[in-house]
């Protein structure tokens, strides 16, 4: 099964880069709904937000919330994946909208062996939020038995939902299926910093964990 995606939007909030051992800390206020399937493989990270006149530290931690948005089409809704999968000679035109809420927590971010947040005085700095889908979706690449394959659910986990060639549906649409406490396990591994796992301190669905 081959997905490419024309869309991937996430609603992004409470976001706050801190200095463990200052405590100083950043607050980026309001929601930002990004489409992080913009660009190719190659394309730059999303600079979403610029903040002026910050003390310098080290922001290497990072608090952010993946939350439901409130406007637009996708209203109440905090991931909405769009696009197209095939198999063969089989497609399927696919809307995936998912309400589920997260609150992640990264200690440190390093992008290859560069760790992401020193900000110095005169100059600028950034930390790197990126969000792994394969944790869904599985890894063609991996080995049948690699955890990013035993513990996704796999596309095949939402085609049973499509009608003919298309696939539009939500995540209250999917609660009675066998496989939806896999799908809230995966969802709380989502969010990462940098190439550092997140944990995750609070989700909407953690009746379902267990």
């Amino acid at each position: 099964m081959v997905i490419r995606f024309d869309n991937v939007f996430v609603n992004i909030s409470h976001t706050t880069a801190y200095d463990p051992t200052t405590q100083q800390t950043v607050v980026l206020e309001g929601d930002y709904w990004i489409d992080l399937a913009i660009g190719d493989e190659n394309a730059l990270p999303i600079e979403f937000v610029i903040k002026k006149q910050v003390t310098p530290a080290n922001y290497k931690c990072l608090k952010f919330k993946i939350s439901r948005a409130g406007k637009d089409e996708y209203k109440d809704f905090s991931i909405v994946m769009i696009g197209i999968a095939q198999k063969q000679d089989q497609q399927i035109n696919f809307i995936i909208k998912l309400d589920e809420e997260m609150e992640y927590y990264g200690k440190e971010g390093s992008v290859g062996d560069e760790v992401k947040g020193l900000l110095l005085p005169g100059q600028s700095t950034s930390v790197e939020m990126t969000f792994h889908f394969d944790h869904i979706f599985g890894d063609i690449e991996a080995p049948p038995d690699d955890h990013i394959n035993t513990g996704s659910v796999g596309f095949n986990y939402f085609s049973r939902f499509a009608q003919g060639n298309n696939l539009n549906v939500t995540q209250q649409e999917l609660k009675n299926s066998p496989e939806y406490s896999t799908l809230i396990k995966a969802l709380r591994t989502l969010g990462h910093l940098g190439e550092g796992h997140c944990h995750c301190l609070n989700q909407s669905s953690k009746e379902f964990l267990e």
